[in-house]
């Protein structure tokens, strides 16, 4: 009889450490990845630093660089056709470079205009420019895409913003007309 129950006793141990070591094993997939973004509203990174050089292509062929920019405000956006996060905010960053405030820059990292093109039904809207891609990883330390920053008018690159977001969210709204507001103000 003894045999019995200390033959159970470790049968029902071991049942339990398989279901205990599977709660702990679903209870990781659940938990976010502390090194990735918390989602579309994730808190964007505090930053100061100099805004790189970078150059681009316009849809016409003309290029540009960023430094262009200088004296006025702007959310630099780094994206690509092939990358769904991208592609799912894509419309409501144009939307917010229509508004205006502040200006949006959106840099396609394709190889080429042809993707990118194919991307809109070959009317690329304004704002939508190409870079090459490797230059872009280094220049930045951009590793994740979709990745987003707000420059001030003096050229230093103020917020990171990593990953997919709601850019139609209130509060991320609001945080970007207060850093234009606040950049006004400083400027003056």
């Amino acid at each position: 009889m003894k045999d019995l129950v200390r033959g159970a006793a470790v049968v029902l141990g071991v049942q339990g450490l398989l279901v205990g070591g599977y709660l702990l094993i679903e209870r990781a997939k659940q938990e976010p990845d502390a090194s990735l973004p918390a989602g579309p509203t994730a808190r964007p990174e505090r930053m100061e630093r100099a805004v790189p050089q970078l150059d681009y292509r316009r849809a016409d062929g003309s290029t540009g660089q960023l430094g262009a920019h200088r004296g006025k405000p702007l959310l630099l956006h780094f994206w690509a056709t092939w990358c769904p996060p991208c592609t799912r905010e894509l419309p409501a960053l144009i939307e917010l470079g229509r508004i205006g405030s502040p200006p949006v820059l959106l840099v396609a990292l394709d190889r080429d205009w042809a993707a990118v093109r194919e991307f809109f039904g070959g009317r690329v809207p304004p704002g939508v420019v190409l870079s090459d891609a490797s230059d872009v990883e280094e220049r930045f330390a951009t590793h994740v895409l979709p990745e987003s920053f707000f420059i001030d008018v003096g050229g230093t690159m103020r917020w990171r913003f990593r990953g997919e977001r709601d850019w139609r969210d209130e509060a991320t709204r609001a945080l970007l007309q207060r850093s234009v507001d606040d950049d006004r103000l400083i400027n003056q």
